[in-house]
């Protein structure tokens, strides 16, 4: 029963997206698993087993965050970091880890987690609010009257030039409806 359920675990470990570590606290890298060396760029773990995660693939600056925070509160969930890949490319992950102090006597506490790659995330994100912002400069430094409103026709925002065009403040018109701009006609 003890090696069924050891071999289901390691299936788990083995087998799962999520790319999965085990470490000393001073950075040696004892166990992960393929999808870990996958996100990294490497081809199997056993190019990063027993190797050094702080030279391997931390990024210096979140490397001492990621252990400040760590020690401070034992575990951490959605942790965003830097890892570093083979290629030396930056990647941003999400990380869950927990630190476990030894069982046996002279051992050090060692560190297990997950980590999952959002690089695509923070990149779509990037571009997302550049565009968002170059769209906000051409309706905010057109020279025509741009706003929104609801459908009742209040007013929801309103571009410089609409301040400038009809005399109100933008605070003003912003408690204004759309109706009391047009001429009765």
């Amino acid at each position: 029963a003890r090696r069924a359920a050891e071999s289901r675990c390691r299936a788990l470990f083995d087998d799962s997206p999520a790319g999965l570590f085990r470490s000393t606290v001073t950075g040696q890298l004892l166990e992960c698993n393929d999808s870990f060396a996958r996100i990294l760029g490497y081809g199997s773990r056993a190019e990063l087993e027993g190797g050094s995660t702080a030279q391997l693939y931390f990024v210096a600056t979140d490397r001492e965050r990621f252990l400040d925070e760590l020690r401070r509160k034992g575990g951490l969930e959605h942790f965003e970091e830097r890892l570093r890949t083979k290629s030396g490319a930056e990647l941003f992950v999400l990380t869950a880890a927990r630190l476990f102090e030894p069982t046996e006597a002279g051992a050090e506490p060692f560190v297990q987690g997950s980590v999952l790659d959002i690089t695509a995330l923070r990149q779509t994100e990037a571009a997302l609010r550049e565009s968002e912002a170059h769209a906000r400069d051409l309706v905010e430094n057109s020279q025509d009257l741009i706003c929104t409103q609801d459908l009742e026709g209040n007013l929801l925002t309103v571009n410089e030039a609409s301040v400038t065009l009809t005399g109100f403040s933008r605070t003003a018109l912003l408690k204004m409806n759309v109706a009391d701009l047009l001429a009765p006609e």
